[in-house]
């Protein structure tokens, strides 16, 4: 496997109360596939993308779950930062507006 994810729970702490954004969502991908999340609006696509690039907001946190890349814990910081773009890439939604090269 390359990529193993367990999200356990990704929440955000709003103005007065937590909320649970994403629950045990798990997957896992072997070399050479690819993968797209699909869902409605809010219902945390990008949520688990940023879990996994480790960008998640301030005011968001994950707790518990695994992420495993290449049989080893997901780096943190600069080790991270050499992973995305290189071996980890995240295209949005509006993948072909980021995808044009005259923008």
């Amino acid at each position: 496997m390359i990529l193993q994810y367990s999200s356990g729970d990704i929440s955000a702490m709003l103005a007065h109360a937590s909320r649970n954004l994403v629950r045990d969502t798990a997957f896992s991908l072997s070399e050479g596939e690819s993968m797209a999340l699909i869902g409605e609006t809010g219902s945390g696509k990008t949520m688990i993308a940023l879990s996994i690039m480790r960008l998640l907001p301030r005011n968001v946190h994950q707790t518990g779950g695994e992420m495993l890349f290449c049989g080893a814990a997901l780096p943190e910081g600069r080790a991270m930062r050499a992973l995305l773009g290189t071996q980890i890439a995240y295209i949005p939604q509006n993948g072909l507006e980021f995808l044009n090269p005259s923008k």
